[in-house]
Parts: structure tokens; C-alpha cells; sequence
């Protein structure tokens, strides 16, 4: 979903929410989580994003401002159960324009 709420195309204000299923692989396999992402732009193809990866052991948490591209990277900023207090970064990298590809690098 798209909300347009300043001059009309991307700009300051606007806010996107959209969501993923998770696979592993190939989308032909059981989903085995789920992305939940807002972004709030100050300017075209900038934005501040948060979001959670959730998945059958707890949540990842991500936010940071990003600038959209191919490849776009998030700090982990926490998580909850397994990944209660994680840290870390979120590397999510474009395919197509239905595909992405998440990886998460968590740290000690």
C-alpha cells in the first residue's frame, strides 16, 4: 500500500507499507515467515524504513534511513524470543520486481 500524502508522486510525507512471504529457495517450498516494512520518505528514493522479519522462533527488527537501490542495508535494532536483543545487520537485495533476497547477519 501507498499513501500519497504530499504533491502528487513519491516525496516528503508519503508512506509505503507493504509485506513478503518468506521462502527458502524456491517460492514452490512452504512459506516459512513473513516481512511487515514502513517507510516514511523525506525526498525521492530516500526513506526512513522499520520493519520486522517474522519467523516460527520470534521476530528480527530492522530500521535505519536507506536510500533505495538493488541492494539496501539496515541495522538490526532487536528482536524478541530466540532473537530477543539482537544486533546486527539486514541486507535485502532486489531480484525482480516481485523478488528479494533478506539476509540477516546477526553479531554477538
Amino acid at each position: 500500500m501507498y499513501l500519497d500524502l504530499g504533491t502528487k508522486g513519491e516525496g516528503p510525507g508519503d508512506i509505503a507499507l507493504f509485506g513478503e512471504r518468506l521462502y527458502r529457495g524456491s517460492t514452490s517450498s512452504p512459506a516459512f515467515g513473513r516481512t511487515e516494512i514502513r517507510c516514511m520518505f523525506f525526498r525521492q528514493g530516500q526513506a526512513r524504513c522499520e520493519g520486522a522479519i517474522i519467523l516460527p522462533r520470534g521476530t528480527i527488527e530492522a530500521a535505519g534511513h536507506i536510500t533505495f537501490g538493488k541492494r539496501i542495508r539496515l541495522p538490526v535494532v532487536g528482536g524478541t524470543k530466540a532473537y530477543a536483543g539482537a544486533r546486527g545487520e539486514l541486507v535485502l537485495t532486489e531480484l525482480s520486481e516481485a523478488r528479494s533476497r533478506y539476509v540477516v547477519n546477526l553479531v554477538d
